[in-house]
């Protein structure tokens, strides 16, 4: 976490312009980490509720997934509004300080998208290009930068789409 919040600050640093986003899954965020990222300068934060973890055959459960997002947002001292709630999405909004802040949990099997070929989904196959590329640099975990925010640097078969 100590390198991450270095890296926002030299960012930063080097291009006090740019918007720095940060995606996570919200694991190991806590109000402590919320407000380093705040100091380090971050513009928003995606936060996505996987509901049904490794075990694909766990249906989307809104009552139990909201009730669990909710429980984060309470851990975080934040406010939030439901801006979108329907049987395979709920998307909640909210703000600490400066960062905007969404909070989001998808019907995978409905909605997701297959990350890179690497996920099977039931969702309708792309028909139109994604910009993304064009506008935004994509870090993942282990600070390999890659082309998409669909591509893993974990993955062998998107190993010759890292870009350092």
């Amino acid at each position: 976490m100590e390198l991450l919040i270095k890296r926002i600050k030299q960012v930063k640093e080097y291009l006090p312009n740019c918007k720095i986003q940060i995606n996570t899954n919200g694991d190991y965020l806590n109000l402590e980490y919320l407000i380093d990222l705040k100091d380090a300068g971050i513009d928003s934060m995606l936060i996505s509720y996987y509901y049904n973890g490794s075990d694909k055959n766990i249906e989307f459960n809104l009552p139990k997934i909201k009730s669990n997002m909710d429980k984060l947002m309470q851990k975080l001292k934040l406010n939030y509004n439901i801006v979108q709630e329907s049987n395979n999405i709920i998307i909640m909004k909210s703000k600490y300080y400066n960062i905007d802040i969404t909070y989001s949990s998808i019907n995978m099997d409905i909605l997701g998208c297959d990350r890179g070929g690497i996920v099977d989904v039931k969702s309708k196959v792309r028909t139109a290009p994604c910009f993304h590329p064009n506008m935004q640099v994509s870090i993942d975990y282990d600070g390999i930068y890659t082309l998409c925010c669909n591509i893993r640097s974990d993955v062998k078969e998107h190993e010759n789409y890292l870009i350092g």
